[in-house]
């Protein structure tokens, strides 16, 4: 049963043990806030997550200060066909989401602190972030949004090698989810050292600047 904690609660944006981010916000002594249950997900005071049907494999989210921001400006950045699918997710796939895009874009930073468009950090963070889509959400949805936030074709080059770029990461990133260790209760160390040896190993793509011109390249050149 659902109950309410008259008291300190410590709620965490995770999905499962291992998420990539983990965003934690204290409620203070006084507020209430009814915990996970089943089929019902955290609602912290004056959050707006609805009841949903489901839950995350071994964990939950909680709609805290900090996804709430990162929310509105993510959403900002989604191509049209994107956010029609976004829009049509269950409320924890799309917390799932949100988590999976945050956490990757931080390990991207932290691990390839340097310029992270169209570069290996890049390549990095797209395969990384497909892995976590297809292990919290499902592999179809995982392609789907994918492929929608690279929809659109231009007249520019260097435009249409970057989105062919992120295509290929992206699939490369989905189709690690046969190599994971289903007993690991480390997912994020284990997902970044996934991606990172199959960057080590050529399987992943970046643009390399060669002379005056840039070339799609794989990740071990």
């Amino acid at each position: 049963m659902c109950s309410l904690i008259p008291k300190t609660v410590r709620i965490c944006a995770g999905p499962y043990p291992g998420s990539p981010l983990e965003a934690c916000y204290y409620y203070p002594i006084g507020e209430e806030c009814i915990d996970y249950c089943a089929g019902a997900p955290t609602t912290p005071p004056g959050g707006t997550v609805p009841g949903d049907s489901g839950l995350p494999p071994d964990g939950s989210v909680a709609y805290t200060i900090e996804l709430q921001t990162f929310e509105v400006g993510y959403k900002a950045q989604m191509k049209p066909g994107e956010l029609v699918i976004f829009n049509n997710m269950t409320r924890i796939n799309q917390l799932r989401y949100l988590v999976n895009a945050q956490g990757a874009i931080d390990l991207a930073n932290e691990l390839f602190p340097v310029n992270q468009l169209n570069t290996k950090a890049d390549s990095f963070r797209h395969a990384y972030f497909s892995l976590w889509n297809t292990y919290s959400i499902n592999r179809d949805l995982a392609k789907q949004l994918g492929d929608a936030h690279e929809e659109g074709t231009t007249n520019n080059p260097m435009e249409e090698m970057a989105k062919s770029m992120d295509l290929w990461n992206n699939y490369a990133g989905r189709n690690l989810i046969s190599s994971i260790n289903s007993s690991s209760l480390n997912r994020r160390n284990d997902f970044k050292n996934l991606v990172l040896s199959l960057m080590n190993a050529g399987e992943l793509k970046y643009m390399k600047l060669v002379g005056l011109e840039y070339y799609l390249v794989y990740t071990n050149e």
